[in-house]
């Protein structure tokens, strides 16, 4: 078990056995192994441990006491996006472990494993619970939504997500993807004015959309506002023909107090002015807010308090699987330790402070989860 000498080799121990799982969310048979990995290392623990699937997607759930509504579940997805297969054999350079998945975000099982590890025979004094999903990369339609739906709920999550370091996230920003098609007809490149191009159409029907949205640089550092990004565009076969088909993938995220339904009508407005543009929502997930608690209180002023530690808040530009549990009134802390690189080919934590991290987060469970004393 996990004490304070050794505390950062079994955290290194455990997140690079994390990171050596290429656990890409259409790989089920590899997250479920990686899932039997994590059970493993919590045998013999007082737990009650439940494996759930839906439509294939595995989860894994540990509960001390109540398992559907402890008083804090420990959430994660130990899912990740894909990468070339030398990503999923960690690396540590400069006190830095490096990897896919390091940041995003095995870090923060690898710190759940070790504290349950830690707790051992205690952990029948404390209300906690653990949640791993496996397709958060994917949407979580089948992980953290389904769960939610499900009636999981707690009285706070702790879900330390990939961010900026030593932040809470008040909230996060919604998501809306788009799927834009343009028709028009093709003609030779010579002669562009017997064509229609579709690509000219499809850019015209993006620009126009852009309009509600500030261009960068915008002035604010916290970029606390909506964005769009054109993130795919084909059409054409050649440059000497006009193109009659056009495609684009279009990302927007919605700050909170702008709801969905208003954000989607700038795109379909500016797709209603040319009958030859089809505008189609993908996904969408709305904004939310974080509910103030006791939870949020403890956390940061424990960070405060005993480590020195200030916790500014901010909205987080990506979401996370908190989406699904803030509209049911659960507060979501989600502060990440030194690291970064997600989705890229660098990603990192520092080991040093994650160190640092697990002793604070520790610290927070306890005091949050610890059950009252029935002795007289």
């Amino acid at each position: 078990m996990p004490t304070s000498s050794t505390t950062i080799e079994t955290l290194t121990s455990l997140l690079s056995h994390l990171v050596r799982f290429p656990t890409v969310p259409e790989d089920t048979a590899t997250n479920r192994a990686a899932l039997d990995w994590v059970q493993e290392q919590l045998k013999g623990l007082p737990l009650r441990i439940e494996r759930l699937e839906h439509n294939g997607v595995p989860a894994l759930l540990a509960t001390t006491k109540h398992p559907r509504n402890p008083k804090l579940w420990l959430l994660g997805h130990i899912d990740v996006v894909p990468a070339p297969a030398s990503a999923f054999e960690p690396v540590i350079k400069d006190g830095r472990l490096m990897g896919r998945g390091a940041f995003d975000m095995k870090y923060g099982i690898a710190c759940f494993i070790a504290l349950l590890q830690e707790l051992g025979p205690q952990l029948s004094q404390y209300d906690l619970g653990l949640m791993l999903t496996a397709d958060e990369e994917a949407g979580s339609a089948d992980g953290a939504e389904w769960l939610a739906a499900r009636g999981y709920r707690s009285q706070a999550i702790f879900l330390p997500e990939c961010g900026t370091s030593w932040h809470m996230e008040l909230g996060a920003k919604g998501i809306i993807n788009w799927q834009l098609t343009a028709r028009g007809q093709s003609a030779h490149g010579s002669r562009p004015w017997l064509g229609r191009n579709a690509i000219d159409r499809l850019l015209r029907v993006v620009d126009l959309a852009r309009q509600n949205v500030p261009t960068e640089p915008c002035g604010d550092p916290a970029h606390l506002h909506c964005t769009m990004n054109l993130g795919q565009l084909t059409g054409g076969e050649a440059a000497n023909q006009v193109p009659e088909l056009a495609q684009a993938a279009l990302d927007m995220r919605i700050v909170p107090g702008i709801s969905l339904e208003e954000a989607a009508a700038w795109v379909a407005n500016a797709a209603a002015t040319d009958d030859s543009v089809e505008a189609k929502i993908l996904f969408s997930s709305p904004p939310f807010r974080n509910p103030d608690g006791t939870a949020v209180e403890l956390f940061q002023r424990l960070a405060n308090e005993a480590y020195g530690q200030r916790v500014p808040s901010m909205i987080a530009h990506g979401t996370s699987d908190g989406r699904f549990f803030a509209p049911h009134g659960i507060p979501i802390l989600t502060v990440p330790p030194l690291g970064g690189g997600q989705h890229g080919a660098d990603e990192w934590v520092d080991l040093a402070d994650l160190t640092r991290y697990y002793g604070f987060m520790k610290q927070f469970v306890q005091e949050f989860t610890h059950l009252p004393s029935t002795t007289r």
